[in-house]
């Protein structure tokens, strides 16, 4: 699952994180360069601050000229800028969609699928990652249970037989209660452990079908999904997947410029 863009603020109580540039200074950096880029180049940094396509794409500009923005001191911050908004004017004033931003003191973008009692986190763009370049941006869909619930199911139960208590055994006195000592606490730690295992699997296996509200939130996360790789011009398959699971979650890296860009797959 996506996790969460937490709130975050200073002693001061304002948000402890870098914003994200306001288009007047961002327009007022490009009015430095004009005479000294090429007209062309001015003016696809005009549009990727008018938001005319996303700074993701790949057929807009070659990656040798992208190479080459990428030195201007204002390309990170307007490359920011777009992916930002644009993630906002694709989310805002959505109906079953929460949207969270630098004005909820938030480090980005956090869509977030609401229906009924189900909610799912869809989109996170985190411009303050500071495991990335630019930013990472992690995107989500939602697929049905197709075997993976058993195949969890089954690594739990494997796990559970290898689980062998072997010579542990807790101490007793004559009246059969157990006497504290490392290894009545070696037993009990045991006991923990064998007691999480069969819950787990206890609770896949009483799993039940997507609810109607599940259906909501998959049918409203898988659009967003589809809506957000056309818009950065990306096209991925399943046998594209980087990183296989048996279980509940599959994670996949994407290329892409500048930022980190993974697409989470989540069985339901």
């Amino acid at each position: 699952m996506l996790l969460p863009l937490l709130e975050s603020y200073n002693a001061l109580g304002r948000p402890s994180f870098e914003l994200i540039k306001s288009k007047e200074e961002l327009e007022s950096a490009i009015k430095k360069y004009r005479g000294i880029l090429a007209p062309e180049v001015t003016e696809y940094l005009d549009s990727l601050v008018n938001l005319e396509f996303s700074v993701l794409r790949n057929d807009i500009i070659s990656e040798q000229d992208r190479y080459a923005l990428s030195q201007l001191d204002i390309y990170k911050s307007l490359a920011q800028y777009n992916v930002y908004h644009r993630a906002i004017n694709i989310f805002k004033n959505q109906k079953d969609v929460r949207l969270l931003t630098n004005d909820n003191s938030r480090s980005g973008v956090e869509a977030d699928a609401l229906f009924g009692e189900s909610q799912e986190i869809m989109y996170v763009f985190n411009h303050n990652d500071k495991t990335s370049d630019y930013g990472s941006i992690k995107i989500a869909r939602i697929k049905e249970n197709d075997g993976q619930r058993e195949n969890e199911i089954k690594d739990l139960e494997r796990e559970l037989r290898f689980t062998s208590v072997g010579n542990l055994k807790p101490s007793v006195d004559a009246d059969g209660r157990a006497l504290i000592g490392a290894n009545s606490m070696a037993y009990s730690i045991y006991e923990s452990k064998v007691d999480a295992l069969k819950n787990k699997i206890e609770k896949l296996k009483n799993a039940s079908s997507l609810s109607d509200d599940d259906k909501r939130i998959m049918e409203l996360t898988n659009y967003f999904h589809d809506l957000i790789l056309d818009d950065y011009g990306i096209k991925l398959n399943d046998d594209e997947m980087k990183e296989k699971s048996a279980h509940t979650t599959q994670k996949q890296k994407v290329l892409a410029p500048h930022f980190d860009v993974y697409r989470y797959t989540l069985y339901k």
